[in-house]
């Protein structure tokens, strides 16, 4: 997600019963507010951190949390996570668009190549 996106679900039904979740992404980090009714309340909540993100500070209701193994294990109770992250040295962008944009590059120099030289013997193989 981009800064200023968000996500959110309303109602989702759980085996523990209605969860609802607003997750606001920043530049540096995010803000989920929960609203649960649970029937049953579950030992915790996990909330999974992205993978490009190394996780700086997470606070749950005020109180400061730890993040492990890029997630955030709080208790079922929790109604504000905020968490800061910086962006992981070297991660690659796999956003859709990113993806869509380098396959049209590749495809239409292969392409242009294949006008000029015709066909070759040699395949060109490339992994990403």
């Amino acid at each position: 997600c981009k800064p200023g996106d968000s996500i959110e679900v309303d109602n989702a039904p759980t085996y523990f019963g209605q969860l609802g979740l607003k997750a606001m992404f920043s530049a540096h980090g995010m803000t989920v507010d929960v609203n649960a009714n649970f029937r049953t309340d579950p030992k915790d909540i996990v909330i999974h951190l992205p993978w490009f993100v190394t996780p700086q500070n997470a606070t749950v209701d005020g109180r400061p949390m730890k993040a492990m193994n890029h997630r955030l294990v709080v208790p079922s109770v929790a109604r504000r996570i905020i968490v800061t992250w910086a962006p992981r040295q070297n991660a690659v962008n796999l956003s859709y668009g990113e993806a869509v944009d380098q396959f049209v590059k590749e495809y239409s120099n292969r392409y242009q190549e294949f006008l000029r030289e015709g066909a070759s013997q040699q395949k060109h193989v490339a992994r990403y």
